[in-house]
């Protein structure tokens, strides 16, 4: 979509995201990205600058009510034509009610817990609370055009620093384009190794250190441009979480 106040809707499993861009530039086809998760190799030209609103509704458990409000605000600027950098704030809200299982099978009924959810928290009453989550920088460097190379390619660094972890991910970034670059075609592979606080607020151990854990995962994605300014795509991803780095969890 080359427009400067662009909406697009994308849903990954039980997440529906809504993204809102304003693009602060007088050149509205300074940057597009047709895909909701999965990061193409299109960047903001050097010199120009673009703010995102990220809104990731997750909603619904096997019972109760279960709703996450994931909110991301984005800067990003181009440093150069292939060199880019941006910075998030990362917030969230949660709302849980008996959704989180108190025996396996759920044969022992429901309580209040799960993700999002303190250890300390009443399991028998409703959790509500919304929480400061983290700010991240973004670096993403252009190695290949999709539209000047047989492939696009770009590797993509990110620190995270939150009041409860800290997290660094790396990203390679593939991209190839056909019939006039109006089908986009897009490969992420990705490796994040975090270290979350140890509290009981949080459901751990209750003292200063962290605990490492890692994850590893990619996304593929397909988009075709099917008239001026709209898109039809789908994406899959593919997510697995490693204990101390090296565990496989699941």
């Amino acid at each position: 979509m080359n427009i400067s106040y662009l909406t697009r809707l994308g849903c990954l499993a039980s997440g529906i995201a809504i993204i809102v861009t304003c693009a602060l530039v007088q050149d509205a086809r300074a940057h597009e990205s047709p895909f909701a998760f999965t990061y193409t190799t299109d960047l903001t030209p050097k010199g120009k600058s673009e703010f995102e609103q990220w809104v990731t509704w997750r909603r619904g458990k096997a019972h109760g009510d279960f709703d996450i409000l994931d909110l991301r605000e984005e800067i990003e600027y181009g440093i150069t034509d292939n060199f880019q950098a941006s910075l998030y704030v990362n917030h969230s809200y949660h709302d849980a009610y008996q959704s989180f299982p108190a025996s396996p099978g759920g044969k022992g009924g429901w309580v209040t817990g799960g993700e999002g959810v303190p250890a300390n928290h009443n399991p028998k009453t409703r959790f509500r609370q919304y929480h400061f989550d983290s700010i991240s920088t973004e670096i993403i460097w252009r190695l290949l055009s999709p539209y000047k190379d047989p492939l696009g390619l770009a590797l993509y660094l990110e620190p995270e620093v939150g009041t409860d972890s800290v997290e660094i991910e790396a990203k390679i970034l593939l991209q190839k384009n056909f019939i006039d670059d109006r089908f986009v075609i897009a490969l992420n592979i990705n490796y994040g190794l975090g270290w979350d606080k140890e509290d009981p607020e949080f459901g751990t151990k209750g003292d200063s250190t962290r605990a490492r854990d890692s994850h590893f995962e990619w996304f593929a994605a397909a988009s075709y441009r099917f008239a001026p300014r709209w898109s039809f795509g789908a994406e899959f991803w593919n997510h697995h979480e490693f204990a101390d780095a090296r565990e496989h969890e699941h």
